[in-house]
Formats: structure tokens, C-alpha cells, sequence
């Protein structure tokens, strides 16, 4: 029988229903020559967050398939849990001539390993993201003595830099970043994350000047700005740290009054503090946030992203997109809303709608048409009901929905609430909803949810917070009963102040019933008394969850008080049963909170300290 001749086009068709590894396999098989001919010479690899990529399958295939010299962009972010050699020794091949992107954030390989084993290799590359877990100079350093410093030309040719520093609490760190970024020269593009370890449970550190720092900023002046004078061409820079300090309050004098790169044309540095009114971009910004510090609305008329801004009086930008802030009346909003219909994010808080205000009915003038709207963030613990039927009536695409305020590592609890629930049923008109989270809010009921889970069938996250008195069992028995209709959750969580040992119970049962998780976080706020019986049954029960009904879970993370004993159980059998079949799965339990630096950065960021201020604005 004559072979059948297959174009490049359906193979291309094809690998569109198939994931990256289910790709890798059938090359792998040898079942079909043509098609691991085809896919092994593709030019964009984007294995980001692929959690089901296994090593060895991973390292066979692009030792043996891939033709390297195609290769222009590899992106493994987020692929914690590969190893180190897996990355060097196969999928970082000698022979990438041509890659010109790297992205290697939240992996096992650091900036000194690239710039010894890959950048000689990759004279192309242009654009690289990448961690570095040293705390300082002398110790990042001390890894590259005895090494040409060859690697220095191939920094020059960076023109897009995005640095992950895994630890950002002293000011030693500094010196290292401004040491790094002394190498470049034609960068245009740099966003730098500095990670930092809360001081204790939900508190980072404040900002203050000590020796340290001052002797930092002192050397800064002395010996490293000069080397970073390139910065001048400089068209975006984020700089993303939780709390400020005299070192980024520097750099950011340095940068921004002293440099003053008249090309910059988006600035995200939202912890500094005292650079206020004295900037005066050079260019017209498209994307600010600089703290809180204000700008001259003669800067606004390119703006698409505008943030930390109070509206007081009438505004029109016809290419604003995303606004964080602030209306100073209802008729603010009203006329913000009717002439923003290009808005597709929008976070405020309803300040002027809170104490007896509340209770008041609000009438709008204005007809809204959101329908480019995708993500509404409404900051408020105590809704006005009005405003949020407002929305759910006028935008049709929302993907993205959070109510109620939150605060940094870790939802947020208050204490004596009033319980809101008479307008939520709305919700469930937004059919294109993905993502739905209520934090601080009291429920004495949950009928709402059954009908979000039954008319929202693109639902993938809910994410739910609050005190959640014990002698209000209603919702919690609504929830239950309810999160069965979720059959397209992937990502659940649930924070309680109070909860015993039978609402734990019931909720990991009820969370067995939605096959599709892939992210499993319960977090009890206040630790309770710890109950044997439980402490006995709870490891096979986990087990059991994990294992059999969870088969997708990639990330399980509870925050309850057991037995140092319990605790060890469930982790051995976890890593004896579910880590050699499922390489990507992370997992924490305690009573508080991980900080720990060796956290995968996905899950971290994701779903135990989400940060609003660190969404991406350079695509």
C-alpha cells in the first residue's frame, strides 16, 4: 500500500489539539517520521507552565529530535520542578545559533548558569528572563571567578531584561542588580522583581533607613550609576518590590530626575514613595504607576494605563485600557464608565459609598456600554448593591470578577461584618466568567452560588474568603452541596477565620467532587485545638483525594493545626506515591503561611500572595 502524503499544514493543524508532551511522545514513538520531522523543526518553543512535561521525555526529545539552529525562542517558565542538567544538558542546546528569546523564570537554572554554559553559545540572543537566587555580590560573583568575562559582550546585546531576585529583603541586593545591569547597553526593555520574606505572618517590612542601606546608596553613587548612563534609551521599566527602602528610592531619583530617559514610555514601580510631583517625563506615557505620586493630566493624552489616580472631575482618554484609583462621587463613575467603553480593566474602590450612603439607592444617568471589559476588580468589603447590578448589566466579556478587599500575603479577615448577599445573584450573567473571587464578605446563605456555577460553565477559578462564623452553617452548607456543579474548576480557595475538624472534612469531600482541579488551597486563619481523631484519618483521606479523585492537581496547599507527626505522614506518602507520576506537583501543609525562597514563584504568587500591582503591562 502506497504511503499517504500528509502536508505540513495538517500536521500543523494537528499539533493545535495536542499539548507540547503529547507531542513529544508520539515523535518519540517512532510511529510517524514525517510528523517528528515536522515538529522538531519548529522556531517557537513555549513550554511555559506545561506542569504535565516530564524530564526524561523532555530530555530524549530534544537531545535526539530538535533541531537546535531552528530554535529562536524557548520559553521554559515556570517549570520548577525540571532539573538542572535536564535544561543544560539537553534542552539547552550548543547549537541554538539562533535564538534570539529566553525565558527561564521560576526554574532551577540561575542567571550564573546561563552566563557560563549558555550565552557563549548564543550570540543571538536579544531578549532573556531569568532568576537569580544569590543574596549578594560577593556571592554571585564568587561563582564566575576563574571564567573569561566574555559573557559581558553578550549582555550588551540584551535588549529585553527581566531579572526574578529570589532575595530582595536586604539592601546588599542592590549592589548585585547594579552590578548585573552595568553589563548592558542596548536595553530598552527591564523588569526587575525583587522578592522579600514577610517578617512575620501577613507583615512586610517597613520602609526605614539603616547603615546598610545608606552605605549601599553611597556606593551606588560613587561606582555604579555611571555604568548604567545606557539607561537613558530606555523605553519600559518595572520595578516590583512589596515594600520601599532608601536603595529603589534612589535609583528611582537617579533614574527618573537626574537620567530622565526622554524615550520612556512606561513606567510600573509601585512601592516608591517620594519621587511624587517632582517627575516630569521627557515624553508622553502610555502606562504609569509610580506610587502614588501624581502627574499633570498634560501627560495623559497617549495613556492606556493609568493607576493610583483619584478622579475628581470629568475625564476623557480615548486609549485608556486599565485604570486602578479611585471616583470622588457616583457621577464620576457614571461619566468615567460612559466615556471609557474601550476600558478592559478596571479596580476601584466605592469609598464614597460607605457608612449611611450605602443604604441610599443610587440612580446613573449614563448608559455604559463595557462590553471590552474583561476584569473588574470591585475593592470594597460592603458593596452598594446598586453599583454592582450597575456592572453585571453593562458588561458583557467579563472574564475576571473580584469583590471585597484583600491585603498582601493572604486574604484578608475582618472582624464584626454585616452580612451582604441580596445582589450576587447577577453574577451569574456573566457567562464568559473565568475567574470570581469574595474576599472579606459574609454570606448567610449560598444560593447564589448554585446559580454562578450553573450559568458561568467557563468557571475555572473561585476564590472565597472571610470569617465565616461557625453558627453560620448555611453557606458553608450551600458551598458544599453546590461545588459539585463546578465542573470546569481548576482553581479553588477557601479561607475561614474559624473552622473545625467536620467543615474541614466536608470541604475537602466537596472539593473531590470537581475532577478538574488543579489548584487546591484551604486556609484556616486562627489555629484551633488539635483533634487526635482527626490527625488519624486525615492522611489517608488526603491520599485518597489527591491520588484517585484529583488526578489534575498539581498544587495543594492547607493551613491548618495537626500534629507535627500527621504532618509528616502526608508529606512521606506524597512523596513516595504522587511525586515519581506527578514530577510538578507542590505541595505545603502547616498552621502558617510558607515564605520560604524555594517556593516555585507560581504558586507563590499565585495563590498564597497574590499582588495586584505585579500584572504584567509589557505583554
Amino acid at each position: 500500500m502506497d504511503e499517504i502524503f500528509l502536508s505540513d499544514d495538517i500536521f500543523h493543524y494537528l499539533s493545535t489539539y495536542l499539548a507540547p508532551e503529547d507531542c513529544m511522545s508520539l515523535c518519540l514513538s517512532g510511529v510517524f517520521e514525517r510528523y517528528a520531522d515536522f515538529y522538531s523543526r519548529r522556531r517557537v518553543w513555549k513550554l511555559c507552565r506545561r506542569f504535565s512535561l516530564k524530564s526524561d521525555i523532555c530530555q530524549t526529545f530534544f537531545s535526539t529530535y530538535l533541531k537546535s539552529a531552528n530554535v529562536h525562542v524557548l520559553d521554559f517558565c515556570h517549570c520548577f520542578w525540571l532539573p538542572e542538567a535536564t535544561l543544560l544538558q539537553s534542552c539547552l542546546s550548543p547549537n541554538l545559533n539562533n535564538l534570539k528569546e529566553l525565558n527561564l523564570s521560576d526554574t532551577q537554572l540561575s542567571l550564573t548558569s546561563i552566563i557560563l554554559h549558555v550565552l557563549p553559545q548564543c550570540q543571538s540572543l536579544t531578549k532573556l528572563s531569568v532568576n537569580i537566587p544569590e543574596p549578594t555580590w560577593e556571592a554571585f560573583n564568587g561563582k564566575l571567578q576563574g571564567y573569561a568575562d566574555t559573557y559581558k559582550e553578550n549582555f550588551k546585546k540584551l535588549t529585553h531584561l527581566k531579572l526574578d531576585l529570589l532575595d530582595g529583603s536586604s539592601s546588599l541586593i542592590w549592589l548585585l542588580l547594579f552590578n548585573v545591569l552595568g553589563w548592558c547597553r542596548d536595553c530598552i526593555q527591564l523588569h526587575i522583581n525583587l522578592f522579600e520574606q514577610p517578617q512575620r505572618n501577613d507583615i512586610y517590612p517597613v520602609f526605614e533607613e539603616d547603615e546598610e542601606s545608606i552605605a549601599v546608596v553611597s556606593l551606588a553613587k560613587e561606582n555604579l550609576y555611571d555604568a548604567m548612563k545606557w539607561m537613558i534609551s530606555l523605553k519600559s521599566i518595572a520595578v516590583l518590590k512589596k515594600s520601599s527602602d532608601s536603595c529603589l528610592e534612589d535609583f528611582c531619583r537617579w533614574l527618573l530626575l537626574e537620567l530622565n530617559p526622554p524615550g520612556l514610555e512606561k513606567i510600573w514601580i509601585p512601592s516608591v514613595k517620594h519621587i511624587g510631583a517632582k517627575y516630569k517625563p521627557e515624553s508622553m506615557l502610555t502606562c504609569f504607576y509610580l506610587g502614588r505620586s501624581p502627574l499633570s493630566r498634560a501627560f495623559f493624552s497617549q495613556m492606556t494605563h493609568l493607576v493610583e489616580m483619584s478622579i475628581t472631575s470629568n475625564l476623557i482618554l480615548p486609549r485608556l485600557r486599565f485604570f486602578k484609583g479611585n471616583f470622588f462621587s457616583v457621577s464620576i463613575l457614571d461619566k468615567f464608565c460612559q466615556n471609557h467603553p474601550q476600558l478592559e480593566y478596571l479596580h476601584f474602590e466605592d469609598r464614597v459609598f460607605g457608612g449611611n450612603r450605602r443604604k441610599k439607592p443610587i440612580t446613573f444617568q449614563c448608559q455604559w456600554a463595557l462590553a471590552q471589559l474583561r476584569t473588574l476588580i470591585f475593592a470594597r468589603r460592603r458593596p452598594h448593591q446598586d453599583v454592582l447590578i450597575k456592572f453585571m448589566d453593562s458588561c458583557s466579556n467579563l472574564e475576571q470578577l473580584q469583590i471585597g478587599e484583600f491585603c498582601y500575603y493572604g486574604m484578608l479577615i475582618f472582624d464584626r461584618q454585616i452580612p451582604v448577599h441580596d445582589s450576587f445573584d447577577c453574577l451569574a450573567k456573566q457567562t464568559h466568567l473565568r475567574k470570581l473571587s469574595l474576599n472579606s464578605i459574609e454570606f448567610i446563605d449560598g444560593f447564589f452560588i448554585e446559580r454562578v456555577l450553573k450559568n458561568c460553565q467557563k468557571l475555572e477559578c473561585l476564590h472565597l474568603s472571610g470569617q465565616f462564623f461557625v453558627n453560620w452553617v448555611t453557606f458553608h452548607h450551600d458551598l458544599c452541596k453546590y461545588l459539585p456543579l463546578g465542573k470546569y474548576l481548576r482553581d479553588l480557595r477557601i479561607q475561614r477565620e474559624g473552622m473545625t475538624d467536620s467543615i474541614l472534612m466536608e470541604l475537602l469531600s466537596a472539593a473531590g467532587s470537581c475532577p478538574s482541579l488543579e489548584r487546591l488551597m484551604i486556609r484556616q486563619y486562627k489555629g484551633n485545638s488539635i483533634d487526635k481523631e482527626l490527625d488519624s484519618i486525615l492522611p489517608q483521606c488526603l491520599m485518597n483525594l489527591v491520588s484517585v479523585r484529583l488526578p489534575r492537581l498539581l498544587a495543594f496547599c492547607l493551613i491548618y493545626r495537626l500534629q507535627l507527626k500527621t504532618v509528616m505522614a502526608i508529606t512521606d506518602a506524597f512523596r513516595e506515591n504522587i511525586l515519581p507520576i506527578r514530577p510538578s506537583f507542590w505541595f505545603f501543609i502547616n498552621e502558617t503561611l510558607p515564605c520560604e525562597i524555594n517556593v516555585p514563584r507560581v504558586h507563590f504568587d499565585g495563590i498564597i500572595d497574590p499582588n495586584i500591582d505585579s500584572i504584567s503591562v509589557f505583554g
